[in-house]
């Protein structure tokens, strides 16, 4: 009997120290914090609140980080909160991050699992909304590419995948690994400007430098995800040559594929660069190049030579002619640089070739030639 007078007074202590409004004073605080486990091997109810005439225990926060008590902090350590929920029939627990970046191309599943089917990608340098984490951590929950919340996950592997700020940021996102998506060209600077044309037009315009003579830039393609445009350049060294060891500086201009998009704003990045653009009214989804005639009725491709839906390189590539393989020409660019050709689907339209000797050779078939476009995979 006398030990469980003992226990019943360890018990009401807490109680009894709140009611005389102690619990703010540091001494009071600190045998507040000491006693718990005492309290819980002497047998306490858990959760005060249910005892007859309980009183809930609040410890009270600390004041500061000077005020924080070592002894306390060592003993009764804070605990965490995992709040486990099942979506889809897997675990999911809240995210500390609301967007990630793909390092590379990575696939989206649907579950958290190499073993899961493929529902799509979250394409290199792309942004992508996180809505969770599986309890372990290695992948995350992201919205699905039909803007649903649902079974979508991507690898949290950190080689494939890091925490972003919201997409358009001008910053690089914090603790994520360097873009580099340009070859041996260095990108300073990015900015876009709109021409006053029917149909509008938007073009980035990218300065940077080549680390020598012998680098050039081959090829740049645009990829755009939602809002962003992404922009790759490929570069290529001339092997065998004595390179002047001096920095070359480059301008790229890159005409932006905004046909039939909505107004709104938009994004262009390459590497950790940002800039943006608005469009005040929706675009034409039928782009307009202009067109001279020409006496060249077919080309002959050199070497495998591609097919852009563009007078430019920096246009999508629609297939390739094959070397040794001729294309039927229905105009030139102004320029000259470019020709318009028979489309892979046999129409006439917005399929270009370049018009680089190297490249190509302007032939007069004296029969019906032997034309053949192999669309790209």
């Amino acid at each position: 009997m006398p030990r469980l007078t003992t226990v019943l007074n360890l018990c009401e202590l807490p109680r009894r120290l709140l009611n005389q409004r102690l619990f703010n004073h540091r001494t009071a605080r600190t045998m507040l914090l000491l006693i718990i486990p005492a309290l819980l091997l002497a047998g306490c109810p858990g959760d005060a609140s249910n005892a007859p005439g309980g009183t809930p225990v609040v410890l009270p926060a600390q004041d500061s980080a000077a005020g924080q008590d070592p002894v306390v902090n060592a003993v009764l350590p804070t605990p965490t909160l995992a709040m486990t929920m099942t979506i889809g029939g897997f675990a999911v627990e809240p995210a500390a991050v609301q967007y990630i970046l793909a390092q590379v191309t990575v696939n989206i599943r649907q579950g958290p699992g190499t073993e899961y089917p493929v529902l799509g990608q979250v394409a290199a340098g792309m942004i992508a909304s996180v809505t969770g984490v599986n309890p372990e951590g290695t992948w995350w929950q992201v919205i699905c590419p039909d803007d649903s919340v649902g079974d979508c996950w991507v690898s949290a592997d950190p080689a494939l995948t890091a925490a972003a700020g919201a997409p358009g940021a001008p910053d690089a996102p914090q603790g994520a690994l360097p873009i580099h998506e340009t070859g041996d060209a260095t990108v300073e600077s990015i900015e876009t400007r709109t021409l006053e044309s029917l149909p509008v037009q938007v073009e980035a315009v990218l300065r940077g430098y080549l680390p020598d003579g012998c680098a050039t830039i081959t090829d740049v393609q645009q990829v755009r995800e939602g809002t962003t445009f992404r922009i790759r350049m490929t570069t290529r060294r001339s092997p065998g040559r004595a390179c002047p060891q001096v920095i070359t500086p480059f301008e790229q201009v890159v005409r932006l594929e905004i046909a039939g998009l909505p107004a709104g704003a938009y994004q262009v990045a390459v590497n950790d660069l940002w800039t943006s653009f608005e469009l005040a009214g929706a675009v034409s989804d039928r782009p307009i190049y202009p067109v001279i005639e020409t006496t060249v009725t077919h080309v002959m491709a050199r070497s495998d030579l591609s097919i852009f839906t563009g007078p430019g390189s920096q246009f999508p590539r629609l297939g390739y002619v094959a070397a040794g393989m001729t294309a039927a020409v229905t105009g030139s660019s102004p320029d000259g640089q470019w020709w318009r050709v028979i489309c892979p689907d046999n129409s006439v339209g917005d399929c270009w070739v370049s018009a680089d000797q190297a490249l190509t050779q302007m032939i007069t078939p004296t029969a019906a030639p032997l034309t053949a476009t192999v669309t790209a995979p």
